[in-house]
């Protein structure tokens, strides 16, 4: 489910081109007031509503890469579907018998 993200982090957002970092990058994060002590502390979780670095260049290229994986998978799997339904004939070969035969019984009566 998390490849899409992780290759466009390792590709365009880590200058290694390793996955180092990776999991602090798409955390989000929440600051809130602890109550009982007083200080702020800082809560990172995964989060799809208001993800990490979300107005950042990252989720541009995230969301042209998933753009390009479902337009060439659709793409891809109409054109396999095609190819398939042109290998696989639509009439059965017994229906093709039984026309060839009446055919040929028409004509012999026509005669």
């Amino acid at each position: 489910f998390d490849y899409l993200p992780m290759i466009v982090y390792r590709d365009y957002q880590n200058p290694n081109k390793t996955f180092d970092g990776y999991i602090n990058f798409m955390l989000a994060t929440h600051t809130f007031n602890d109550a009982t002590t007083g200080q702020n502390t800082t809560c990172r979780y995964w989060s799809y509503i208001n993800p990490a670095n979300e107005n950042s260049d990252f989720w541009m290229q995230l969301m042209l890469a998933r753009m390009i994986f479902i337009f060439s998978f659709q793409n891809i799997s109409w054109a396999m579907a095609r190819i398939i339904e042109l290998m696989v004939g639509n009439t059965p070969a017994y229906v093709r018998q039984r026309m060839v035969l009446e055919e040929t019984l028409a004509q012999e009566w026509l005669s």
